[in-house]
């Protein structure tokens, strides 16, 4: 409540006597908790006109007349809130009734509606069926294969209750479902040890928390092997980079003798080419020169 309304409300309460001042909280004491939080804020939006106008209708009351304008709004807030709960019991009853005959995508749509209805409610009632409702939620869920709509729901449940055994045991479930073993093994475990006077409930829970507890042990048996493989694999690559280096320099040296080798002949192939060039001359002279050459050897010979 803003400053300005508990001054108003004081104001008012000073005019009362005694006996209507005890009157007023002895029915105020009967207002669910919920209703006078939202009476507060459907007070506190008011604009400072519609504010102005009711302090004038208020001001205009005698004592005796306000405290029955607050025991009336109290019976009306209260049958309100019954006919919400009516409304939504029933939703719940039909809920019921098609989750039983294995509906539940038509027994999630109930239950939803039911908790919706009733948000604004925070009596016990109120707060028991929307419990109820959330945990048959949970139970759809899990049936239809939607998970994380199952531990959404089952979590809502355990901020008000962290030791409900349906939602451990029922998130549990889900987390399995979806791989993650060890939240499983914990709602599992804790299911497990609040289920202590149902023996036929405990033997169903040790079979989930036994395929739960085998698969973290793979999971840790795994973890080592994924280490040592991405060791290996590492290995592997520096291997092959070292190798894949190695084949690049002997690559591109074989290449470089090529390019020399291509050099070479086409160099040797321009000398051939120039020296035939050179030697121009007719066949004849190319003979006598022949010719000459022999004599000179002959003459040598003889000389010797």
């Amino acid at each position: 409540m803003n400053p300005e309304m508990m001054k108003f409300a004081m104001e008012q309460m000073q005019r009362m006597s005694p006996e209507q001042m005890q009157a007023m909280m002895s029915s105020m004491g009967n207002v669910n908790p919920g209703m006078m939080q939202q009476a507060m804020q459907q007070m506190n939006s008011l604009s400072p006109a519609d504010m102005e106008a009711m302090k004038r209708q208020v001001g205009s009351m005698d004592p005796a007349r306000l405290a029955g304008q607050a025991q009336e709004a109290q019976q009306m807030m209260s049958a309100r809130e019954k006919y919400v709960l009516d409304g939504s019991n029933q939703l719940k009853a039909e809920g019921n009734k098609l989750h039983a005959a294995g509906q539940y995508a038509e027994a999630a749509e109930k239950y939803a509606r039911a908790k919706q209805n009733t948000a604004e409610f925070a009596g016990p009632e109120s707060l028991a069926l929307r419990k109820a409702c959330g945990l048959n939620l949970g139970s759809c869920y899990l049936n239809l294969g939607q998970y994380q709509q199952c531990v959404a729901e089952c979590q809502g449940v355990l901020q008000d209750d962290p030791e409900n055994l349906k939602a451990l045991y029922r998130r549990g479930q889900a987390y399995a479902a979806l791989q993650q073993h060890r939240q499983a093994e914990q709602d599992l475990e804790a299911s497990l040890q609040l289920s202590t006077n149902d023996p036929q409930q405990q033997q169903l829970i040790r079979e989930k928390l036994k395929s739960v507890r085998e698969k973290v042990a793979a999971e840790q048996q795994q973890q080592p092997q994924a280490i040592q493989g991405t060791a290996d694999g590492s290995n592997a690559a520096a291997a092959a980079a070292g190798a894949g280096a190695a084949a690049a320099s002997k690559a591109a040296a074989a290449q470089q003798e090529e390019d020399g080798l291509i050099e070479e002949v086409t160099e040797a192939e321009q000398q051939a080419a120039a020296a035939g060039g050179s030697s121009s001359g007719s066949s004849d002279t190319r003979a006598a020169g022949s010719g000459s050459l022999a004599d000179m050897q002959a003459q040598a010979a003889e000389m010797m």
